[in-house]
């Protein structure tokens, strides 16, 4: 008499575990690509006036981006003018209520009259860059 299980039993067992593998993957990939599009901006104006630095972002995500400093990481340098360096965060205006799916938010960077600075504003995984002249 032989032992052990039959030939149908783990063919069963063998589908079974193909099957949950695959449902992983499956699972894993949504969820990456799902936070992969949560939340994506786009910069759609860059004006300066009186050496201001206004920034107009459009939010293309699937998800509304929250008024929260949690939700953006801003930064800001003067590259050309006086003084050189870093722009303050105290410089730095921020939207102060959330940005809606395809809606719009305002920054603004002060940069002084005659200087070029360089902007950035990252969103999750969204980065906006604009060099501005004012």
């Amino acid at each position: 008499m032989k032992k052990g299980i039959s030939p149908i039993i783990s063919v069963i067992i063998l589908l079974l575990i193909v099957v949950a593998i695959a449902g992983s993957a499956y699972t894993y990939i949504v969820g990456y690509y799902a936070g992969l599009t949560a939340k994506v901006i786009e910069l759609t104006s860059s004006t300066c006036s009186a050496g201001d630095i206004r920034l107009i972002v459009h939010n293309m995500g699937t998800d509304k981006i929250t008024a929260s400093p949690a939700d953006w990481t801003t930064s800001g340098e003067v590259i050309q003018g006086s003084p050189l360096g870093a722009i303050a965060d105290a410089n730095i205006t921020k939207p102060t209520s959330d940005i809606d799916i395809d809606g719009t938010g305002t920054f603004t960077f002060v940069c002084g009259t005659g200087n070029v600075c360089r902007t950035r504003i990252i969103v999750s995984r969204s980065v906006v860059e604009a060099q501005v002249n004012c």
